[in-house]
């Protein structure tokens, strides 16, 4: 099982394009999933000395919670249906906090993933922009495929958008806190650029938007020289790029619904108040007709999860995060759980106008919700069981807040 798991996880974040759309999900249950389930089942013993803290309490009962939602809510789906979809997030926490216990595979891993969509992305950029012709104009052509079979297809422009969000502020996180050779430095700076690119030819504003947060917040938390330039480009970059897209920018950001967004919201408040304490269960579909189209999800999930599991639900959510924060608190020095807070910060702000779902089968919202908290809880057992990586004392898990781009490998190895 050493490196089935990693191999599983690299699957998950990469394989939709070197596999495609729909295969990409299979072989994740094959290689990633079924393989904790085997290793939990061969570790039961271990459960005796299990003391749950506040975080696990959280996610269990989230968990419980979604699956006892079904028998008083209104659903397409069979209970058995919610209860894979809880069983599968419960083995991807364990898979990675598994996975963590070796943060040096782990690492090697996330990075594999990005350089992986890094490519992806700028196949499908060429193909789509150079060899297709489609228009550059913002929003003309939404980008959300390679356009070669079903590599890299991601159904619609907002789930690209929020994929591709997501690996470029794992990928910008982990350059701001992980000592480069300049040419690592260059094409981690190269592959972030691409990444950056086919999020705004998506056109979907809340991926971008929460991009920005993610990257901002890695800039004022991460305080080096490295950082500090990457802010000073990115305030260049805020001022120019409205100013030269002025007329698309400012048309098409006008609007002041949000794309239908307040309506939706409002709407969605009044479906609340209908049973705000344990919600209308997880396959719960409102219609909120807007300008012709029927909305059936709040497009906010903060509200989603009061209208699916009440305000107890929501505690429950808030709890989860709210751990999570404390434990990163607890254990920063660690590398992982800096990446991990960027990709969470990346992920809380998709949530206030994209993600609907977060009981679900493998798709983007694993990637900025349950990968960050299953990085932190198997960055928790290791400081436990592993003291010697609880703090910087190898650069091949760890790297001091104040890393300077100039030092060398061989004075981080020997602090």
């Amino acid at each position: 099982m050493r490196f089935i798991i990693p191999l599983g996880l690299f699957i998950q974040i990469s394989s939709i394009h070197w596999l495609g759309r729909g295969a990409d999900v299979s072989q994740t249950y094959t290689w990633l999933l079924f393989p904790a389930l085997i290793c939990f089942l061969l570790n039961l013993k271990s459960l005796r000395d299990w003391r749950p803290d506040l975080q696990e309490l959280c996610i269990t009962g989230f968990l419980l919670l979604a699956m006892a939602s079904w028998w008083w809510g209104v659903s397409e789906k069979s209970w058995i249906d919610v209860m894979k979809k809880c069983l599968y997030i419960s083995m991807y926490l364990y898979a990675i906090s598994r996975l963590s216990q070796k943060g040096y595979l782990l690492e090697k891993t996330l990075i594999a993933s990005a350089v992986i969509a890094v490519v992806g992305a700028a196949v499908a950029l060429i193909n789509q922009y150079v060899v297709q012709d489609h228009s550059l104009s913002y929003r003309s052509y939404r980008i959300s495929s390679m356009g070669i079979a079903r590599f890299g297809d991601m159904g619609n422009p907002i789930p690209a958008g929020i994929y591709f969000g997501a690996i470029a502020a794992l990928l910008f996180s982990w350059t701001c806190t992980t000592l480069l050779k300049p040419w690592q430095l260059t094409l981690s700076i190269a592959g972030v650029c691409t990444l950056l690119l086919y999020v705004l030819m998506t056109g979907s504003r809340g991926p971008q938007l929460a991009t920005a947060v993610a990257f901002l917040a890695a800039c004022l938390v991460i305080r080096n020289k490295r950082t500090k330039l990457f802010l000073v480009l990115g305030l260049i970059t805020a001022i120019i790029g409205p100013y030269l897209l002025q007329e698309a920018f400012f048309e098409i950001n006008k609007d002041s619904t949000l794309n239908g967004r307040v309506p939706i919201w409002l709407s969605t408040l009044g479906h609340i108040s209908e049973s705000p304490w344990i919600g209308h269960g997880p396959g719960y579909k409102m219609s909120n007709p807007w300008q012709g189209t029927y909305f059936t999800y709040a497009h906010n999930y903060y509200l989603q999860s009061i209208l699916n599991y009440g305000l107890l639900g929501f505690a429950l959510f808030a709890g989860i995060i709210g751990s999570t924060l404390h434990l990163m608190k607890k254990h920063w020095q660690n590398k992982l759980v800096k990446i991990s807070f960027f990709l969470l910060i990346y992920g809380m702000a998709c949530m206030l106008t994209e993600i609907s779902r977060l009981i679900i089968i493998p798709d983007e919202a694993w990637l900025i919700f349950w990968l960050p908290v299953g990085l932190v809880i198997g960055a928790k057992y290791k400081s436990t069981h592993y003291p010697q990586y609880q703090t910087a004392h190898t650069a091949k898990f760890t790297v001091s807040d104040k890393i300077k781009s100039e030092f060398s490998e061989e004075k981080a190895s020997n602090k």
